[in-house]
């Protein structure tokens, strides 16, 4: 059983796993309702590739990304989820696993693919890190290996989350319509001006990718006090448009 975590502030939520298996919370609820959503986008397994998405740095698509693939394999989903922001990978670290050899490795005929992915501690979750620096992401998003290798992974697991880098800082997104079913993309309110994420989703469409949903981060979520909560704001999600 996955052991459970104990944040005491905003700060520590960066890149942290908060979903459980045991116990009630809202951000068990709302990364519950993001999976179902996402599940019922997947269409029974025809579609299994999902990026995670964002305008800028800082919205939290890690977080969310690592987060949404623990629910899934608490529903007994088999999970991959690759990190292909290159220039700050940090999936590697939301999961306490090594970075050492990835994904670029396994397109330098360094290692294999089996190798390369890791099991983290919460069941079903796998992990392919990006391993170390590559300076030209192009090569490896556009090259027959990677779309090869994306296929051979297909078929070993239900889903498959991409950690993309955020559009509006590089253009790796461009690549990925070849592969991607579908994006989840995110805002981070208070923060991502209303421009910034006009600009993204025109250029996400723009390449064929369908926005699947869309999750408000870092939004204050309201109690029955009147109180607001920052720290369950973060995980406020809204329903598939």
């Amino acid at each position: 059983m996955a052991k459970k975590n104990s944040l005491k502030n905003l700060d520590e939520l960066q890149e942290a796993i908060v979903v459980t298996d045991n116990s009630f919370s809202y951000a068990n609820e709302c990364f519950n309702r993001l999976k179902d959503n996402l599940l019922l986008y997947m269409d029974g397994g025809r579609k299994k590739i999902i990026s995670m998405q964002s305008s800028v740095s800082n919205e939290l698509k890690t977080t969310v990304a690592c987060n949404l693939a623990v629910s899934l394999g608490f529903s007994g989903k088999k999970v991959l989820i690759i990190d292909l922001d290159f220039r700050r990978p940090s999936v590697h670290r939301a999961f306490n696993v090594e970075n050492k050899e990835g994904l670029v490795e396994i397109m330098l005929d360094k290692i294999t693919c089996e190798n390369a992915i890791q099991k983290t501690e919460y069941p079903n979750v796998d992990v392919l890190t990006r391993g170390n620096k590559v300076y030209n992401p192009s090569f490896i998003l556009t090259s027959q290996k990677f779309i090869e290798l994306v296929e051979k992974v297909k078929g070993e697991y239900d889903v498959i989350l991409l950690d993309t880098a955020p559009v509006l800082e590089v253009s790796d997104y461009i690549h990925l319509s070849k592969i991607t079913d579908g994006s989840i993309f995110l805002v981070a309110y208070g923060s991502t001006k209303k421009s910034m994420v006009r600009e993204a989703v025109n250029e996400i469409k723009k390449n064929g990718i369908e926005i699947v949903s869309v999750v408000c981060t870092k939004c204050p979520k309201k109690m029955v006090d009147g109180k607001y909560h920052r720290y369950y704001g973060y995980y406020t999600t809204n329903d598939k448009k």
